[in-house]
């Protein structure tokens, strides 16, 4: 965890996006479930944090999928309003 800090300290996100269970509990709190938090912005050292579904999950239980899209996508309006509210993408409207 110290090395992964600083390199958060380092690198200086304004989002970070947690990546499954592990991630959530090591960022959050071990009292963090991601059944119950993915999908809604936390705040974590400092940062919004943004958990969802770690990929192996969605191999493992497809249905996860579309909430996994739902919330990236909360992502990229994020990312729109934090940092570059010109950003694209061909796969989401803006609107």
């Amino acid at each position: 965890m110290p090395y992964l800090l600083e390199q958060i300290e380092l690198v200086n996100p304004k989002i970070l996006v947690l990546l499954g269970s592990t991630a959530l509990k090591y960022m959050a709190g071990a009292d963090h479930r991601i059944t119950k938090e993915r999908g809604t912005w936390l705040e974590v050292y400092g940062r919004l944090a943004m958990p969802v579904y770690h990929p192996a999950a969605l191999l493992r239980d497809p249905s996860l999928k579309r909430d996994t899209w739902e919330d990236f996508k909360k992502i990229f309006y994020k990312y729109r309003e934090l940092v570059n509210p010109e950003h694209q993408s061909p796969h989401i409207s803006i609107g």
